[in-house]
This record gives C-alpha cells, sequence and structure tokens, in this order.
C-alpha cells in the first residue's frame, strides 16, 4: 500500500510523497523483512551474484536519477532494491562487494554517513540561496567536502561522547 501511495502521489505532489511516512515507510519495511530474517540464506555464487546485482542497482542510480525526475514513486525502488540485495547477499558469505564495502575508505564514510545525510541539506540549501540555480561540479564537490568536514566534527563531538561514556 505504502508503495503504492509512492507512485501515486509522486506524480502530483511529490515533495509530499517525499518526505511522508505513508508513502516512504515500505522502504523501512523492505529492511525490516530483511532484518527479521524473512528472506532465505545465500550463500556462494548465489551470495556473490546477488550482490554484485545490487551494487549496479545503487550505481545507476546514481548514474541515471537526476532532479528532473519525480522521486520517490517507483524509482525509489531501484536503490532500495539494490541495498536489500547487497546486505541480504553479504549476510552469510565473505562476498567481493562486502570485501570492498569493508575497506577503510568506506567504513569511514560509513561511519559519519548519518551526520553526513543530517549535514548535505541544509549546505546545500544555503549555498543554493547565495548562489542560485544548479551548481557547477567544483561547487558541488566544495559542498560535499564542506557537508563531509560538519558530519565528521557531528561524530566526532556529537555521536561517539555517548558511546564511549554511557554515563553521558
Amino acid at each position: 500500500i505504502s508503495f503504492g501511495l509512492s507512485v501515486a502521489f509522486t506524480g502530483w505532489a511529490a515533495t509530499n510523497a517525499f518526505y511522508s511516512p505513508l508513502t516512504r515507510s515500505w522502504e523501512f519495511l523492505v529492511g525490516a523483512a530483511l532484518a527479521a530474517g524473512l528472506l532465505p540464506a545465500i550463500k556462494g555464487l548465489a551470495a556473490q551474484g546477488v550482490t554484485v546485482v545490487g551494487a549496479l542497482l545503487i550505481v545507476v542510480t546514481f548514474a541515471l536519477l537526476g532532479q528532473q525526475l519525480d522521486y520517490p514513486g517507483w524509482r525509489a525502488a531501484v536503490p532500495c532494491l539494490g541495498a536489500l540485495m547487497v546486505i541480504w547477499g553479504s549476510e552469510g558469505s565473505v562476498t567481493a562487494v562486502g570485501r570492498l564495502l569493508s575497506l577503510p575508505p568506506f567504513v569511514a564514510i560509513g561511519r559519519v554517513s548519518y551526520s553526513l545525510y543530517l549535514w548535505h541539506w541544509p549546505v546545500f540549501v544555503f549555498a543554493r540561496s547565495i548562489w542560485g540555480g544548479a551548481f557547477s561540479w567544483p561547487q558541488d564537490l566544495t559542498l560535499l567536502a564542506i557537508s563531509l568536514g560538519l558530519a565528521v566534527l557531528s561524530w566526532r563531538f556529537v555521536e561517539e561522547p555517548p558511546r564511549r561514556d554511557r554515563a553521558f
């Protein structure tokens, strides 16, 4: 029902569809299904294939989805399914994609990913209020670097202290 609402709302109220829990809860339910063990375990070559296809779906999302396309709608299924496949295939097997994502740069990005998620939007909105319009790729990279710097600081000084000191 949630996915159907997402598809329906995105056509005429994309902003509402993006922010509404009703139209986005299907994404959480996909992860919940995986966490609850509702998908059968896979190993070996099947796990390798599933993780590769999942990673490709995520890459395709970056390559093909642009600001001119309505989102979330059915397009949100592509990265969601990709993430599901990468996690599912990596649960019981050591996969090439899993090894790649275990490299220190990816682990570091993963550690600060929530802070990066929280910081990127205000940074880009503030920059748009100053520069207006779309950004050039050097501006995008600069804003991403600023967001990443703020994310690292937030992770270090906001997220980590309670983890280190349980009495915090």
